[in-house]
């Protein structure tokens, strides 16, 4: 899915960042993006799946369910064998 889109993509606008290599180097790829729920349809379901959803919300307060947001989305995926090194 990822690999499909390039700058051109009139959904990249609705990232919130996006980096096709984040590493700078061609021979070590770290592609690196927020805002994945607001592109693709299956982000966006995951993220407001229930059995994602309720068990997050049932952490905050035992014996209630209270609502749920959450912060970002955030996505680094690198080649196989290959890719570039996450900092952290």
């Amino acid at each position: 899915m990822l690999q499909r889109m390039n700058e051109d993509d009139s959904r990249m606008s609705l990232m919130y960042e996006y980096h096709k290599n984040q590493s700078g180097d061609d021979s070590n790829i770290l592609f690196h993006s927020l805002g994945q729920w607001r592109v693709f349809d299956s982000f966006h379901d995951l993220i407001f799946h229930r059995r994602a959803t309720v068990p997050g919300s049932q952490l905050l307060e035992e014996g209630t369910r209270r609502s749920v947001r959450w912060w970002h989305d955030q996505l680094f995926a690198k080649p196989p064998h290959h890719g570039g090194v996450v900092a952290w």
